[in-house]
């Protein structure tokens, strides 16, 4: 028992010194009591032993990460996480610092014109403006302008249920609000 006291006394004393000592720089005192008792148990290796602590991130592992994510846009980190048996933490990081990517939404567009439609709408716009050209105001104001169009009672999927993971120079994607819902109504307006 005596020993042990002489020893915490010794520790203690050492503290002190080496604090005064390297004030800025010390270590701090657990750190030294730890480092002092390994002495004292005949512990003689200056070295860092060898031990458990973060995985490094492989480039196998970026790849199998990256074929996750080809596979299907939409997976999510957890998801990526638990296949390969990594922490959520490790697999963000490899996703947006390794391989760049984020979760990005498609643009929503009211719908989308086919070709066909693109024509029609194009020869439509120039006929107008030959008769402008040609009439005057007086074509404008016997214009009456029509739509018509089918309001769904609910829409299944939002615009956050379409994000996917690309890289932020990949040009954006628009997604048609075309969704099938149980019910829905023919809205017609006009306008002079």
């Amino acid at each position: 028992m005596r020993g042990s006291r002489q020893n915490v006394s010794r520790v203690r004393r050492f503290i002190v010194k080496y604090r005064k000592c390297y004030a800025p720089h010390a270590m701090s005192r657990p750190a030294i009591v730890k480092w002092c008792q390994q002495f004292e148990d005949g512990s003689t290796d200056l070295a860092d032993a060898e031990r458990q602590g973060r995985p490094t991130t492989t480039s196998d592992m970026v790849q199998k990460v990256e074929d996750i994510i080809l596979n299907n846009r939409r997976v999510s980190v957890a998801h990526i996480a638990q296949e390969l048996g990594i922490s959520v933490g490790i697999a963000d990081s490899i996703v947006s610092r390794h391989l760049n990517y984020r979760k990005l939404c498609s643009r929503w567009v009211p719908y989308s014109l086919t070709s066909e439609q693109k024509g029609a709408s194009f020869a439509a716009s120039l006929e107008f403006l030959q008769r402008y050209s040609t009439e005057g105001n007086d074509f404008l104001s016997r214009i009456i302008t029509g739509d018509e169009t089918w309001v769904h009672h609910f829409t299944p999927e939002t615009k956050q249920a379409s994000m996917a993971w690309r890289h932020t120079s990949s040009p954006v994607r628009t997604k048609s609000k075309v969704s099938l819902s149980a019910g829905k109504t023919m809205v017609t307006i006009f306008s002079e």
